[in-house]
Parts: structure tokens; C-alpha cells; sequence
């Protein structure tokens, strides 16, 4: 009976139809009257995009999250429930997990409402858990936990309270549904639509194992029933020859379950349809990777197992034999390891029938070992080698016992071949333990012990089976396992018959090959032979043959190795090896196969073989040698020295590095301990593996004080190497970091130079007086001192720098105070290279020493505590801070006033001490500031403190706290006498200028004094004396005058506009002027290194007079004095070649205000001025290219004038032309070619040079005439100069942004302050712009000729492109503003207007006769003057056509070839009209009345009467060779023609 019905196919029961194919059981959505959103999600749910089902389940879910009352309906329940199966099933995962979910929500929410209608879903609900699909599956289980809290009892329970509903989901899927119910295949691919049936029956199948293990043995009759139809099926068991291997293994395994689990279920009908499609589902595809069966192999034999014990008649299907030993011969397939066990259980199966497998018969015997050894042969890992072996094994051992006497031994025979031949193959240990303990094996193994001792010495090891061997490294292994196995006899009588051979060999008999593998093995394996073993230790050397080496020399490599050594005869051997390697054939291959062993032997020491030492010292020494590398396997620091020699003049370092750390020996160490210049390469190649390598070994073995010694000093030669940088290496920094972390100690390798006398070396005693001119601590630097005066070393300075550099780039690491102390120094001390370094040097150098600035004073910042913060500034200055909140200042005072110190090293921690009192400065209110009691009789005998502090108070200058120190500074100025004044005036002066150095003029007090009026004037008197003292002008007295300018500009550019001041003004700026005049002359006619300083300074205290000459009345009469000094200074600044470091660039700086300031204009000369222009300075060739153009221009007037006078006469135009000649110093710079792949800073500066040259060629075309003009044009095109100027300043706005200037700002070079106001490259790219604009602007004829000669036609679209936009609309606005501006002056002409269209870029002339209109149109192009001017006339009257034609081409003609204006066309044009109406005979040849050069025609021919211009008789004679009449063709006699 059929309890499920015959025709139902709903899961439903309570009364509509829920089905799982989308046939019947289709919700309408129509009927819903909840929510319109719901209804709206429900209806999306029916469409077949998957994407939208997505959509709409994922906005159901967050519809029953945000209100769980929109599905408190039983019509939205019922239309859940009739679309939930179809959505669990779908092809979309996303979709089938979203169905579950949302049905986890409905369980959730609507709780015992919905128990009724779980009855219909539970089975759909439980499938998605066995999903194939992990994933989804895994979510299902998920949201089931989630409907039931988490309960693991209650969904349990599920399982017992469905029972029923769950079978009848199965029962639905095996007997109604299919591929084609449950895909509409006319939506949907045949291989989807199948996936998805083969994922319905794999979860119907899972869900029927899982049940029938849940269910005990007392099930209902009922529920056994309901089973029973299921299992009978036949779309059930066919999911045993199912190609989806999932599916397939889910039906072995349930097949299995339901023997074991519930075997009253199986009755013999269902037993018969289960055998018949387990037997036929053994039949797999042949497939080249049968390892994709892996999954299936291990439950079908399982199932097999079962099966047969359950009843045998299972085999009684068809070809179930074929197809068990089909499978079998599979092998395992990598599936498990049981695999093995289950094949040997089947087989020794007692229920398994001898019509299946017969161990009597050969032939099924023969094949199940053929198989099996075929097994062996497949399986690579270890326990599946184990596994084959053990089936194998006992396979043979199993029918030696149960087949004839005959047949056996045959059996017997292929084993002991097929082990034979494993023997060469490497077999794990397990399988060699295996073979030895069979039964079958011991029958067999002493057979294998013959055969092996009858093959030594020499082999090749013959077996019976005819499988022989001449590799034997892995044979001696496998067989000695064996042998060990089995028998320790067995062992022993292998080595010593391996032994006994070698003694006995012959010649004849070839190398003992074989014997020695043996011997070898006995060796690594530790068999002790006693005096047998030395004595053949000792003869090996005799077997050394030409190509028998290798052996030989591993056989002593492994004894070097054992617990057998001996290393007095290990040497004997080795030493008698070389010998005899140079005895054989091919001595030099085998000598190096003899040296490349010699690395092998542990703790060798070369010096003990005396040929061999002898022969790797010369090979080592000698770079030509092959082989040389070698001494890094014999491991003397002599050889590796002398290989390290040959690697680094052949440039093969890293070669060698390799060979180092590959070969990290004692010998390596000692060599690496005593060569820092290695250490330096590897540091410098720390991205090489071996580099890093050798690091780490290195810092492994710290304890050796000369390798760690080698390795910070080579570490310190590579961050010193390049002087114009620090080395950047954050590798570096890491690497060290976590070394000293490990060991703080040695830190000091790194410190190794910072102490008081090394440190003196490298900063010197007194500051270099350049640095008078810029550094940190400004005037003080000049602060006198006693002792030896002596400069530091740049290279020592350099590398203590670089050390510091190094110590603040460490993380973590705990560093002393005055390690911190010392990166301020370095920091300063940098910041001083910086500006004594070239340009290029500094260039590099200064980010640098920027960030270590920015680091260092990080560093002290961060070492001064809050407390530190918050103490008394008099208690930390007068050392009183001391402990833990104040010890970085107490370190700071100590170094500071420490003696063993040089004074430029004291001066370093002075000025880290300003920068750490800085902090404290700022942190101090001004409240606070006048609270605090000074003691000044302290403070004030210590210069160096006091100076500190108030250098870095600036804002504090003016407190009435400093008044006392300030008035006493003062008068200790007075009364001074002899060298007094070179120390206790120099230290007070100095002073006297920190404490005046304020911030700012105007937040004064009005009341503020330096010093009280009499006592200030005393002081003025005083320092006036110095100067009359007989020292100076002595060398000594420098320094004290550097600060007396630098007090005086000082005081003038702070103090002077004070109103306590403006009473003793005039005297200061009386001895200001004769300071700065003094000075002035003593840097003109000094030299020397430090004559800049004195020169920067004058000059500085100049300026800072000229800016008060309006508060000084004898300023005006002292400036020639002045301007005849500097005009000196400036001769020998450029006439000198000086170095050019910072000094000489302030200086420079300097003297271009000067000049820009037009003080000596009118007297520097013109060749200076080139000499400047020419100069590597920027700004000077901006000041010096600005006062040319001056010059030129005021040239102009005078030159234009004289060229029209001179026109009247050919002999005195031509002495005019003479004249007009461009300065061949401009000439000679534009004619230079530019090379634009030079130095950046080089070509910026000749760059620089060409473009000035050009604008200022470009000056002389300015408000001169036409002819001028073509003259100048002329001598630029005679050598292409004007050709490459387009070409080359063109490149340069195209390929650097020229197109992103603000042209628009840009005006012709009659001012230069929009360019000389710009830096760098910016102001580059302005004067390339304006110079192609102004050529553009002189020279339009020719830039169009040139630029219509192009070939190129990107470029010339670029160019035309440029122009239109940036120069043509300035151009032409230039145009028409002129001819607007001439407008008034052109309509006083008589019956003439003129019309501007700035739209159309046109002018229009009309010229009003008797009533009629005659018309000229001047059009100017967008991209002019690229493109020409066009002149035409539209309306023409009392005009012959030929005529009217010349004046228009005439009046082009001045425009487009003499770059002339459009008013000049203008009036050209006008002139020819007025004078034909006047009655003026126009020229015979040109038709026109006024030539361009604004001549009538004078020359008449005599003979035909007709007149000529002088110009177009000069053109007609040139062109024909005669001077003969155009029109006539007689002889030209000269005359003066009538007008």
C-alpha cells in the first residue's frame, strides 16, 4: 500500500497546494491586503530575474525587522509558504539563502502561529541545510538556529515532530519531481536546470542518511512504511551512477547507513534494487586524472563491505567482478589512507564469494598483485606508500599460501622482482619495516644478501630476476634499512665484505665504485671497523683516478663528520689526495673537484695539509688563476684577503660577498674583523640578500669586539662616503635599532669620535668667519677666546655629523643626554657646511640638514619635561635646575662651560642651549618674565650663557629686567685701551648687540634707551676711538670691525628709529658713515678667504645708511666717497674667480641692489656691466640687463636722428650703418648654441645669459625708424641667430609650461621688476615669453617666414597654437590702441575718417572725393604676425587699377616685411593719395607716388622723361646687370627729377 498516494504532489496540508516545481502551487499576490510594499515584494518574487528576486527578499527582510506586523496575516503566510520551496530552490545562491532567511524571520516572529504551516515547509527548510553548496548550507543551519533561539534541543526536536513531513518532502523529490518540473527550460540552460535537480536529490538523500541514524530501532510501523516506499524507488538508487560525484558518494554512503542503522528496513525487494544500482555505480569513466574519484572511492567501499556482509548475493549482480577489479586497479586516488584496509578486508571477506575473487586461482591472483604493484608504483605520499605495501605484501603472502606449489613459486619469482626493482627508488622508512617483517620478504632477503656482497667491490649488483643496478647511492640505503630490519648480522657481513673487497681489488678490476657507497654507509651510520677503518682512511688517495674524485672525497667528507675521526689521518688523506690529483689526467678539473669538497669538512684547518696550504696561497694571490674563490672553503684570513683583492679589482664584490656569506666561517670572521673597507661595501649594498646576510651573522656573534669594531667602522666609512649628502637608509636605522635594543652598549661604537679631543679636531677651535654672515647664533659667534686659533676639518666635521645623523634616525633606543646634546651640534654644525659648500654641494646638502635640525631640536624638546617647563629661568640659567626635571640643562651648562672642550665645540652647545632655552622662552608670560630677580654679576661672566639666553628671548629685549645688564653691558665699552678692546670690548660689544636685537620697532616702549643719552654718547666716543687705535687696521683687529658693522646695522635698522634714540642719532650716523667708507676701502683692496665677510658686511651697513639719507644731511655728500669704493668692489667681484659658496652669494645679492638701485649709474662702464651680465648670478644678469637697457635706450633719440639726416647721402648713410651695429658682446651670446641636455643649474644660468641677450638685441628696435630696424634685422639672420632663437625659445615655453605663464603681466623690458621679482625657472619661463614676444613684435616678417618653413607639423600647430592664445591678441591690441591713439592726428587730414573694429580686428580708412568714397580695409589676423596683414581696397576712385593696386601692396609691404605699425601703413597710404590728387607723378616702376621710405620719385630719364624712386632704380640696376632706363632701355644719365 502506497501511504503517500498514488496522484498527491503537494507537500500542503492545510488545504492549498505547496509544491516544489513551478508548475502548480503559485501564489497570487493580487489577493494580499496587506501593505502595498509587501504586496509589491511578493509580486518581484514571482518574476524570473534573479537579481530582482534578490532585491525584493532582501527588502522583505528589512520590511519584517522594521514592522514584524506586516506579516501577521494568514493570506501573506499562505503566499509565503506556497513561494518559499521554489526560492529555496533556485539557481541563484543568493536567492535560496535570503528564502531561508526571510523564513527564519516568519518562524521568529509569528512564533506557534505558524506551527500549522511549518508542517509544509520543514522538509524544504531542512534540505537547504544538506545544501551541496557549503555556503548556503551553512546559512540555512544558521537561520534555523536562529528561528529557535539558538536551542540546539528544540531544532533536535524537529526531526521527531516532523518525521512524517520530511519523509513526504523525499518522497516528492524521488517520485514526482525532475529536471524538466523543476526548471521552466525555456528560461533556463539545460546544465543549470540539471545542477539544480542534482542539488534537490543530494539534499533529499543527505536529509534520508541523517533520519534513518536519528530513528532507533523501534520506528513505527507508520513512519517504516512511509521509509519503505522511498526506498524502493528507483530514482532514489540511481544516484548511484550519477556523474556528480557529490550525489554519487551521498547514495554509497546512505546505502551504507541503512544496512548498518536500520537493516529491518531492507527487505530482500528493496535489497534488490539497492545491489543492482550499487554494482552498476561501480562503473566510472575512464578520465587521464583519476584522482577526481577520490571522493567516491572510500564510501563505495564501504558500502561494498557492508553489503557483503550483509548478504552476498549482492555480487550476484552482472559483471560486478569486472567492475570490482575495475575498480581496485584505481589505486587510491589520494582519497585516504584507509583506502588500503578496506580493499584488504573486502578481499579477505569471508561472505565474498570465490566466484569473485578466488585466491586459489593464479589468474585472479595474478591480477590483484599486478594491480597492487601498480599501486605502489602510483602512491608518493608516505602512509599512502605505507598503505600500498602493506596491501601488496599481504596480497602475496596470502596467496603463497593458498595456490599450488608451482603457481607460488611464480608468484614468488615476480615479487622478488618487483622489489628488486623498487630497490633504486627511494623508499620511505615505514615500507622498508614493512618488507622486512613479511613472512614473504625472509624467504627472499638472503637471496638479496648474495646478491649484493658477490657485486662488491666494483658492481654493478646483479639480481636473479635480471634487474641490475649502477647507481648506488640509494640501493646501499634501502638495502642496508632492509638488512637492519631483518637481521644486524646481515649489516655486519655487508660492511666487512665491502671492506675485504677493497683489500683484496686489483687494477685490472676497475674503481671499487660499489665497495665504496658501502663503506660510505657504514661510516655516516657510525659502524665501528677500528684500525681497519684508519688504514683504508689512509689508502684511499691510491683509488683517486681521472673522473673517480667525487666519491673518494664525500667518503672523507662524511668520516671528517663521524664519531669515527681521526684527524691526524683525515689531514694525511686530504694532503695525499692533492697529490695525487695533480698526478692524473685532467689535473686542474680535479684539483678544483678536490677544492670545491674541501668545504665539506667540519672545523678544517687547511695549515695541517701542507702541499694543499702551499698550492691555495698561490692560487689565491694570483687574480688570473681559475679556482681562486676556493679559499673561501678552506676559510685563512691571508687567502681571503687575497681574494678579496682580486674581487675588487676585477669589480666583483658582490661575487665575493656571496662567497662570504655562504661561507660564514671563523677564517671569514677574522678577515671581515680587520677590513672596515669591506664592511663599508656591504652597508652600501644592504638591498643584497648576502649583504644582509652577513649583517645578521655578524650581529649574531657581537661578542667578537674586532668584528663589531670593523663592522660600525665600515658602517661609518659608507655614511661618510659622498660629502654632499647623508645617506638616507631607513634599512639602516632599523637594523641597528633592534641590535641596540638587544645591546645598548654598543652604541659606543657609534660614538667612537665625539669625545672632547676628537671633536675639537673636526670643529676646531674658533668658528670660521664666513659663518659670521649667517648661522643660528649670529653675532656671538665672534665671542673671543683664548688659546691656539685653528680651523676644523670639513671631513672630520662631515663624519661626526654623519655619525649624529645616524643616532637620531634609531627608534626606540634610549640615548643620554649628551648623545642628545650632540645632534643639536651636529645639526648646527651641518647648517655651517651648508653655507661654506659650493652652490651644487649645498644644494644637496641642505634638506639634509634640515630634517636633522627639525629632529634634533624634537630630540632636546622632548627631553625637557613639563616640569622642566615650568621652573624658574634664573634657577636653570644660574645651574640651580639640576635632578631629573632639570638634567638636560645641567649637561647643557656643564659641556657649555667645560674647558676640556675647544670653543667652536662650546659654541655648538651654546647655541643647542639657545634653541632648548627657546622653548622655556616661549612657554613664559611676560608677567611671569617680570617677576624673576636676575644676578647679573654671575650671569654676565659667563658670554656664552648670558648670550644664549638672550639670543633667544627676542620678545623680552625690552623688559625693564634687562635694563640693568644692558646699561652695564654698555658702559664696560668705555675706557678701553690697547688689546682691551679686542677681547673685553669684542665680548661686550657682542653682547650689547643680542640684548638690541628685538623683534619688532613698533611694539617699543616709547621711553625704551639702549643706555642713558650721556653714557650712549661716551660710548659712541669710544668705539669712534678704536678706530684712530694704531690696531685698526692690524689683522687682529678684523673680528672686532666685522662686529662693529654688523652693531651698526644692527642698531640702524632697529634702534635708530626710536624717539630716545633720534637725539644721539646724528653722531652714530657719523661714525656709521666713517666705519662703513673705512671698511669699504679695506675690502676693495683685500683678499683672502674671509674678505667676503668684510665686503657683506660694508656693504650691508651702506644700505642700511642710504635707507636713512633722508634723516641724514650729510648722506648726500658721502655717497660719491661711497660709490667709488663699491664701484672698486664691483670691478673686483667680477674680474675675480672666487669661490662660490654662501658668502659669495650674499655678497652678490648685495652688489645687484646696489646697481638696481641706480646709485652708479653713469658709473659703471659698459664693459662691466657685460661682464655681469655674462656672470653665473641671476640676479646680477637681471641688474646688469636692466641698466643696458636703460643705456640703449637713451641712445635711441640721438641715433634715429642721425641716420634720417644721414639718408640724403650714400657716402655718409653707409659711414651711418657703420654705426649701427649691434654689440658684438650680445651678438657673441645669441650666436652661442644652446644645449639643452647641460647641468639644470648651468643651463639655467646660460639660459638665463641668451635670453637677456636677446631682449636686450630686442631693446634696440624700440622707437627707431623702418631702416634702423631692416639693418638690425639684417645682422641678426646673417649667421641664423634669429632662425635657432624662434627654434630655441620655443622648446624651452613648450617643454616647461610656458602656456601657464600670466602673460598678461608680462610688458616689454623698458621694466624688468615683473621678472627680476620671480625666482628660478618661473622667472626663465617670463624672460623666454617676453623675448618671444618681442621678436615677434620686431622681427614679425621674419618669424612668418620662419614659421612657414616648418616641416614640422605638430610643432607648428603647437606654435601657432601658443601664439594665437598668448602673444597674437597682445600684439594686436598693441595695434589697434596705436592707431586709436593716432586717431585725432590721422582725421586733421583733409576729407579722411578711420574707423576701429576691435571685434573683427579691422581698420577702416575712407577717403571722401568729390562726393565719392574711396575705401581701405586693414585686416590683422588671430594668429599675426604669423600670418599677414591683409590691405585691401573695396571702393576705389579716380585711380588707374595698377596704381591702386601698388599703394595697397606698398602699405602691406611696410606691416609684413618692415615690421612696421598699421598707423605707418596708414600714412603711406594716405600720402600717395593726397599727393596723385595734387598732381605728383608716381614712379614708373613702383606705380606708387611715396616710396616706402617715405621718397618721391627724383630720378628722371633723360630720354623718356619718366620718373623713378632712387630705391626702385637701385632694386632694377641690381637685378639686370646695366644701368640702363627700365622703360626706354637707354643709357641712365642722373638727374634730379622736378616735383
Amino acid at each position: 500500500m502506497n501511504v503517500f498516494g498514488s496522484s498527491s504532489t503537494t507537500l500542503g496540508t492545510n488545504g492549498f497546494e505547496v509544491s516544489l516545481n513551478y508548475i502548480s502551487g503559485v501564489p497570487d499576490p493580487n489577493i494580499l491586503t496587506c501593505s502595498p510594499k509587501v504586496k509589491l515584494a511578493f509580486k518581484a518574487l514571482l518574476k524570473r530575474d534573479e537579481t530582482t528576486k534578490e532585491k525584493s527578499l532582501s527588502e522583505l527582510l528589512q520590511i519584517i525587522d522594521e514592522d514584524s506586523t506586516e506579516i501577521d496575516d494568514d493570506l501573506v503566510v499562505l503566499t509565503w509558504v506556497q513561494l518559499y520551496p521554489k526560492l529555496s530552490l533556485d539557481i541563484s545562491k543568493r536567492v535560496r539563502i535570503l528564502s531561508h532567511q526571510v523564513q527564519s524571520r516568519f518562524v521568529k516572529v509569528l512564533g506557534k502561529k505558524y506551527a500549522k504551516f511549518l508542517k509544509d515547509t520543514i522538509g524544504v527548510w531542512l534540505a537547504g541545510s544538506f545544501e551541496s553548496d557549503r555556503l548556503a548550507a551553512k546559512e540555512c543551519a544558521i537561520s534555523i538556529q536562529e528561528a529557535f533561539g539558538r536551542n540546539q534541543g528544540k531544532t533536535d526536536a524537529l526531526w521527531k515532530i516532523f518525521p512524517v513531513q520530511i519523509l513526504e518532502f523525499c518522497f516528492q523529490v524521488f517520485k514526482f519531481e525532475s529536471r524538466e518540473t523543476l526548471s521552466d527550460e525555456r528560461f533556463i540552460g539545460k546544465d543549470e536546470a540539471e545542477a539544480k535537480y542534482q542539488r534537490v536529490l543530494f539534499s533529499s538523500i543527505s536529509i534520508l542518511s541523517t533520519f534513518v541514524t536519528k530513528q532507533d530501532s523501534s520506528m513505527s510501523e507508520e513512519l517504516a512504511e512511509k521509509l519503505g516506499d522511498i526506498l524502493l524507488l528507483e530514482s532514489l538508487w540511481n544516484c548511484a551512477e550519477s556523474k556528480d560525484l557529490q550525489l554519487k558518494k551521498a547514495t554509497y554512503v546512505f546505502g551504507s547507513l541503512l544496512v548498518t542503522k536500520q537493516p529491518t528496513l531492507v527487505t530482500p525487494d528493496i535489497y534488490k534494487v539497492l545491489c543492482k544500482h550499487v554494482i552498476k555505480g561501480l562503473k566510472l569513466k575512464s578520465v587521464p586524472q583519476p584522482i577526481v574519484y577520490s571522493p567516491v572511492i572510500v564510501p563505495m567501499l564501504e558500502c561494498l563491505i557492508t553489503l557483503t556482509a550483509f548478504n552476498a548475493k549482492v555480487w550476484d549482480q552482472k559483471n560486478s567482478k569486472t567492475r570490482l577489479f575495475d575498480l581496485i586497479s584505481l589505486g587510491s586516488c589520494n582519497s585516504h589512507s584507509s583506502y588500503f584496509r578496506l580493499v584488504l578486508s573486502l578481499l579477505k571477506s569471508r561472505t565474498l564469494p570465490e566466484s569473485i575473487v578466488n585466491f586459489s586461482s593464479a589468474d585472479d591472483v595474478n591480477k590483484l598483485i599486478s594491480a597492487f604493484g601498480q599501486n605502489v608504483d602510483k602512491e608518493r605520499q608516505v602512509q599512502f606508500a605505507e598503505g600500498a605495501w602493506n596491501l601488496y605484501l599481504e596480497t602475496v603472502a596470502f596467496s603463497l599460501q593458498t595456490l599450488p606449489e608451482d603457481e607460488s613459486t611464480l608468484v614468488s619469482q615476480n615479487f622478488s622482482k618487483t622489489v628488486e626493482s623498487k630497490l633504486g627508488t627511494k623508499l620511505p622508512l615505514p615500507v622498508l619495516n614493512i618488507l622486512a617483517k613479511k613472512d614473504c620478504f625472509q624467504r627472499f632477503i638472503q637471496a638479496l644478501h648474495k646478491s649484493i656482497t658477490t657485486s662488491l667491490p666494483c658492481g654493478p649488483v646483479q639480481f636473479s630476476s635480471g634487474v641490475s643496478y649502477t647507481d648506488y647511492s640509494i640501493l646501499v640505503d634501502n638495502v642496508y634499512q632492509l638488512f637492519k630490519s631483518s637481521n644486524d648480522k646481515l649489516v655486519f657481513s655487508l660492511f666487512e665484505a665491502a671492506f675485504e673487497s677493497v683489500g683484496s681489488q686489483s687494477e685490472e678490476t676497475g674503481s671499487p665504485v660499489f665497495a665504496l657507497h658501502v663503506i660510505d654507509k657504514s661510516i655516516t651510520v657510525g659502524f665501528e671497523q677500528g684500525e681497519t677503518l684508519t688504514s683504508f682512511i689512509e689508502e684511499l688517495p691510491m683509488f683517486l683516478e681521472d673522473s673517480f674524485v667525487a666519491l673518494p672525497l664525500k667518503l672523507l667528507i662524511h668520516y671528517s663528520q663521524s664519531k669515527l675521526l681521526k684527524k691526524e689521518t683525515l689531514y694525511r688523506s686530504i694532503n695525499d689526495c692533492y697529490i695525487k690529483a695533480t698526478m692524473i689526467e685532467n689535473s686542474q678539473n680535479n684539483l678544483q673537484l678536490l677544492m670545491d669538497n674541501l668545504a665539506g669538512f667540519k672545523g678544517f684547518d687547511i695549515t695541517q695539509c701542507e702541499d694543499l696550504n702551499n698550492y691555495i696561497e698561490e692560487q689565491s694571490a694570483d687574480v688570473t688563476a681559475e679556482g681562486s674563490s676556493l679559499g673561501f672553503k678552506l676559510a685563512t684570513r691571508e687567502i681571503i684577503y687575497n681574494l678579496y683583492v682580486k674581487a675588487k679589482h676585477l669589480g666583483k664584490l658582490p661575487e665575493f660577498a656571496q662567497e662570504c656569506a655562504l661561507n660564514f666561517q671563523p677564517a671569514v670572521e677574522e678577515f671581515l674583523a680587520s677590513n672596515s673597507e669591506m664592511f663599508s661595501y656591504i652597508w652600501s649594498s644592504l638591498d643584497n640578500t648576502n649583504s644582509q646576510k652577513i649583517l645578521d651573522l655578524v650581529e649574531q656573534k657581537s661578542e667578537d669586539s674586532n668584528v663589531v669594531k670593523a663592522y660600525f667602522q665600515g658602517l661609518l666609512v659608507y655614511l661618510t662616503s659622498d660629502r654632499n649628502t647623508f645617506v638616507d637608509s631607513p634599512e639602516i636605522a632599523t637594523r641597528l635599532s633592534a641590535l641596540l635594543e638587544r645591546q645598548p652598549a654598543l652604541l659606543e661604537n657609534i660614538l667612537v669620535g665625539t669625545d672632547a679631543q676628537s671633536l675639537g679636531s673636526a670643529l676646531g677651535s674658533s668658528p670660521d668667519l664666513r659663518l659670521f654672515i649667517s648661522n643660528s647664533f649670529e653675532a656671538n659667534i665672534l665671542l673671543p677666546h683664548q688659546g691656539e686659533i685653528h680651523l676644523g676639518d670639513p671631513k672630520l666635521a662631515f663624519q661626526f655629523c654623519a655619525k649624529m645623523k645616524l643616532v637620531s634616525d634609531l627608534v626606540g633606543i634610549d640615548l643620554s643626554n649628551q648623545v642628545k646634546i650632540l645632534i643639536g651640534v651636529a645639526a648646527e654644525a651641518v647648517a655651517d657646511l651648508v653655507f661654506m659648500e659650493t652652490e651644487s654641494k649645498s644644494q644637496e646638502l641642505q634638506p639634509e640638514a634640515t630634517a636633522l635640525q627639525l629632529k634634533a631640536d624634537k630630540i632636546i624638546q622632548d627631553s625637557i619635561s613639563n616640569n622642566a617647563l615650568n621652573q624658574n629661568i634664573v634657577d636653570i640659567l644660574q645651574g640651580a635646575a639640576v635632578g631629573e626635571d632639570g638634567s638636560i640643562f645641567s649637561e647643557l651648562f656643564d659641556l657649555v662651560n667645560s674647558e676640556k672642550y675647544t670653543f667652536n665645540a662650546r659654541l655648538g652647545f651654546a647655541r643647542v642651549l639657545k634653541r632648548a632655552l627657546g622653548k622655556l622662552v616661549e612657554n613664559t608670560s611676560v608677567i611671569s618674565f617680570e617677576s624673576l630677580d636676575f644676578n647679573w654679576a654671575k650671569l654676565l661672566k659667563m658670554p656664552l650663557v648670558i648670550s644664549a639666553f638672550v639670543s633667544s628671548s627676542p620678545k623680552f629685549l625690552t623688559s625693564a629686567k634687562l635694563e640693568r645688564a644692558r646699561n652695564q653691558v654698555a658702559s664696560e665699552l668705555i675706557g678701553l685701551r690697547g688689546n682691551e678692546i679686542l677681547v673685553k670690548g669684542l665680548t661686550n660689544l657682542t653682547l650689547l648687540i643680542d640684548f638690541i636685537s628685538f623683534d619688532f620697532v613698533s611694539e617699543v616702549s616709547p621711553s625704551f634707551t639702549v643706555a642713558p643719552l650721556n653714557r650712549w654718547v661716551m660710548v659712541l666716543n669710544n668705539l669712534n676711538n678704536w678706530l684712530d687705535s694704531d690696531l685698526a687696521y692690524e689683522p687682529e683687529f678684523l673680528t672686532l670691525r666685522l662686529q662693529l658693522l654688523n652693531f651698526c646695522c644692527v642698531y640702524l635698522n632697529r634702534a635708530s628709529s626710536l624717539a630716545s634714540s633720534q637725539e644721539s642719532l646724528p653722531k652714530f650716523l657719523e661714525f656709521a658713515m666713517r666705519l662703513g667708507l673705512d671698511s669699504l676701502g679695506i675690502a676693495a683692496v683685500g683678499d683672502g678667504l674671509y674678505n667676503k665677510t668684510v665686503t657683506y658686511y660694508s656693504l650691508k651697513l651702506y644700505l642700511a645708511l642710504d635707507r636713512l639719507a633722508p634723516v641724514n644731511p650729510y648722506w648726500e655728500e658721502q655717497v660719491p666717497s661711497f660709490c667709488e669704493e663699491i664701484l672698486e668692489i664691483v670691478k673686483q667681484f667680477t674680474a675675480e674667480k672666487q669661490t662660490k659658496d654662501q658668502s659669495y652669494f650674499s655678497v652678490e645679492d648685495l652688489i645687484a641692489r646696489i646697481i638696481d638701485s641706480g646709485v652708479l649709474t653713469g658709473l659703471l662702464e659698459e664693459e662691466t656691466l657685460y661682464t655681469l651680465l655674462n656672470s653665473e648670478s641671476l640676479e646680477l644678469q637681471s641688474v646688469a640687463a636692466k641698466s643696458l637697457s636703460k643705456l640703449f635706450l637713451s641712445r635711441q633719440d640721438a641715433l634715429v636722428v642721425e641716420y634720417e639726416l644721414s639718408r640724403t647721402s650714400l657716402s655718409e648713410g653707409s659711414e651711418v650703418v657703420e654705426t649701427l651695429k649691434l654689440p658684438e658682446e650680445l651678438l657673441k651670446n645669441v650666436g652661442a648654441i644652446w644645449d639643452a641636455d647641460m647641468d639644470e643649474t648651468e643651463e639655467l644660468k646660460r639660459a638665463s645669459t641668451y635670453l637677456w641677450s636677446w631682449c636686450l638685441i630686442f631693446t634696440h628696435f624700440s622707437n627707431v625708424s623702418a631702416g634702423i630696424r631692416q639693418e638690425y634685422t639684417k645682422q641678426l639672420t646673417e649667421n641664423d641667430a634669429l632662425a635657432r632663437f624662434f627654434g630655441t625659445v620655443f622648446y624651452w615655453l613648450q617643454t616647461n609650461g610656458g602656456s601657464a605663464l600670466d602673460v598678461s603681466s608680462l610688458g616689454e623690458l623698458s621694466s624688468f621688476n615683473e621678472i627680476t621679482d620671480l625666482e628660478g625657472e618661473e622667472r626663465l619661463y617670463s624672460l623666454a615669453f617676453v623675448a618671444y614676444y618681442m621678436a615677434l613684435k620686431f622681427t614679425g616678417s621674419f618669424a612668418q617666414s620662419w614659421f612657414n618653413d616648418l616641416r614640422d607639423r605638430n610643432m607648428k600647430s603647437e606654435i601657432e597654437k601658443f601664439t594665437t592664445t598668448h602673444v597674437s591678441p597682445k600684439l594686436i591690441e598693441e595695434q589697434l590702441a596705436s592707431v586709436e591713439g593716432q586717431v585725432d592726428r590721422l582725421k586733421e587730414i583733409e576729407n579722411f575718417s578711420i574707423r576701429i573694429n576691435r571685434v573683427t580686428k579691422e581698420v577702416k580708412c575712407f577717403h571722401h572725393i568729390d562726393e565719392q568714397l574711396m575705401e581701405v580695409v586693414i585686416a590683422i589676423p588671430a594668429s599675426y604676425p604669423l600670418a599677414n596683414v591683409s590691405v585691401t581696397g573695396p571702393l576705389r576712385i579716380g585711380v588707374k587699377e595698377t596704381q591702386w593696386k601698388a599703394w595697397l601692396l606698398a602699405s602691406q609691404y611696410v606691416i609684413s616685411v618692415q615690421n612696421g605699425s598699421i598707423v605707418e601703413a596708414i600714412e603711406l597710404f594716405n600720402k600717395n593719395v593726397s599727393l596723385h590728387f595734387s598732381g605728383f607723378e608716381e614712379c614708373a616702376i613702383c606705380y606708387s607716388i611715396l616710396h616706402i621710405d617715405h621718397s618721391l620719385p627724383t630720378k628722371s630719364c633723360t630720354t623718356c622723361n619718366n620718373k623713378f624712386h632712387s630705391g626702385c632704380l637701385y632694386k632694377w640696376f641690381k637685378s639686370s646687370g646695366s644701368s640702363t632706363c627700365p622703360l626706354c632701355r637707354s643709357a641712365f644719365s642722373f638727374r634730379v627729377g622736378q616735383s
